[in-house]
């Protein structure tokens, strides 16, 4: 009895036939990608050529991408040392390959720039356009270039920055360590200012002690001088309406002895004319008694003649001034 043949055992043009139906798949996928990834890198696209000059070729490299926006859209394809000239020193030329799909993007005003994708990441050229409105670039026009900072730069700068604020901080750290310092004087004053506190709150307090027993004296004696006030203010009270009585009375009996004087004065003006021609008269009659006796033989001889006096009612020969009776 024959054994039966396994399809695996043969050795035919069959088997290498199953063989290239299970790769095909396989093979026609990895071609797929290649060829997706050769589409996406511009491989089978035609490319406008850019330039632009620059000081050195330090972190340019050939294949370099260049981005616009974050998007690739170029390589650097060749650097080329320029020789220099009596205006220049030495320059480098690098031209980039940029996708025909991208050039009505980048419009003329626009800067090759060098920079770094992060901290650590690769360096590329990123096109900034400085301005929308202008034109598109042409093919073979040249673009200015700059060249940002790398990580050294910035940390140089860095250090440049921060060297007086360290020397500051050292200087600071110095003058706090001094023992005959400012900040150590003023800990030491803060210590013994701190181990004198006991004393001085028990003095404080004793003072609060003696204030208040003070205090209270001058309580209790306001309290006994409020007291007599209050007596001599009730006393006062009193006697102040007998007082008042008093006043009244003395006011009165002023009043009526102001109208007794008023009376008498106007008696006394009423009887003072006819006093006046009484006197008046009495002394005319005098005179005439002593002229006549001084006009006698006896008298006349021992007495020496008078000056002759100016009459009583005349000055000097004048009126006397016209007086309103009263």
């Amino acid at each position: 009895m024959k054994a039966s043949a396994s399809p695996w055992s043969d050795t035919g043009p069959s088997l290498k036939r199953r063989a290239w139906l299970f790769a095909a798949p396989a093979i026609a996928g990895l071609v797929a990608v290649l060829l997706l990834f050769a589409h996406r890198q511009g491989a089978f696209s035609t490319e406008d050529r850019l330039h632009f000059l620059a000081p050195s070729a330090l972190g340019i490299s050939a294949g370099m991408p260049a981005k616009l926006n974050g998007f690739v859209v170029g390589s650097v394809r060749e650097i080329v040392l320029l020789p220099p000239s009596a205006d220049s020193p030495l320059r480098v030329r690098v031209e980039l390959g940029i996708y025909k799909d991208y050039m009505r993007y980048i419009p003329k005003a626009t800067v090759a720039r060098l920079l770094q994708e992060g901290l650590i990441g690769q360096s590329v050229i990123e096109l900034q356009p400085r301005r929308y409105d202008a034109r598109p670039v042409a093919s073979g026009e040249v673009l200015g270039f700059e060249r940002s900072r790398n990580v050294g730069e910035i940390a140089e700068h860095l250090e440049q920055q921060l060297a007086p604020v360290l020397a500051s901080t050292r200087s600071l750290g110095a003058g706090l360590a001094d023992p005959d310092g400012d900040f150590q004087q003023a800990l030491k004053g803060a210590r013994m200012l701190a181990e004198a506190l006991p004393a001085t709150n028990a003095q404080a307090r004793q003072t609060l002690a003696q204030a208040s027993a003070g205090v209270d004296q001058l309580s209790q004696a306001a309290a006994r001088t409020l007291g007599s006030a209050d007596r001599s203010l009730a006393t006062v009270s009193a006697a102040v309406p007998g007082l008042l009585e008093k006043l009244d009375r003395t006011a009165g009996n002023l009043a009526a002895a102001s109208d007794s004087l008023r009376v008498v004065g106007g008696a006394s003006e009423e009887a003072l004319p006819g006093i006046l021609g009484e006197v008046r008269q009495l002394s005319g009659d005098g005179r005439r008694v002593v002229d006549g006796a001084l006009g006698s033989w006896p008298l006349r001889t021992m007495v020496a003649p008078a000056p002759e006096a100016l009459p009583l009612d005349s000055q000097q020969g004048l009126d006397l001034p016209y007086r309103t009776p009263r």
